[in-house]
């Protein structure tokens, strides 16, 4: 029995080349580039997908710049402490309180906003300055908003806790 057991193993391991499979065509692996070249017609240009990446950050940071650099926050407290003082529990509730402050905060900002697109985007759209400089002009208007809002002496307070030298505009 052990005989015959050793002799049917002996015949399938001598047959099993016989049921293999058929080999592939060799495939020649690709070869990287030997050398690369770089379009510098438009060096002031960005490329579309760093313009793509530039757009997916701003839309994702877009919550954090409505809150930092608009007057939102102030309005949502104004509205919660004003609920607060008529006693009225939540009501109204909160995406109520929300709503009207996104939209009194688009009224109090819309000044600002207008001065953004006249003096950057316009000019960005007309060819007439990059995008470099279209952010920067941008940062004009919007540095006013937020300086006309901040207090002389909490501006002191941090420009003498960061040890820094006294900007005078």
């Amino acid at each position: 029995m052990k005989r015959r057991a050793l002799l049917l193993l002996l015949l399938v391991l001598l047959a099993l080349p016989l049921f293999s499979l058929p080999e592939r065509p060799s495939v020649t692996p690709p070869t990287a580039p030997t050398s690369f070249t770089i379009n510098v017609k438009n060096a002031d240009s960005w490329s579309i997908p760093i313009k793509i990446a530039v757009l997916l950050t701003f839309l994702s940071l877009l919550p954090t710049i409505l809150i930092v650099l608009t007057a939102f926050t102030r309005i949502v407290i104004s509205f919660h402490f004003l609920r607060q003082a008529m006693g009225s529990g939540e009501t109204p509730p909160n995406q109520v309180i929300v709503g009207l402050s996104l939209f009194l905060t688009l009224f109090v900002m819309t000044p600002t906003f207008n001065a953004i697109y006249q003096e950057a985007y316009v000019p960005y759209e007309q060819g007439k300055i990059n995008e470099t400089e279209a952010l920067n002009k941008a940062a004009g208007p919007l540095k006013t908003f937020m300086l006309g809002q901040t207090r002389e002496k909490d501006l002191e307070f941090m420009i003498n806790l960061s040890k820094s030298p006294r900007v005078h505009d």
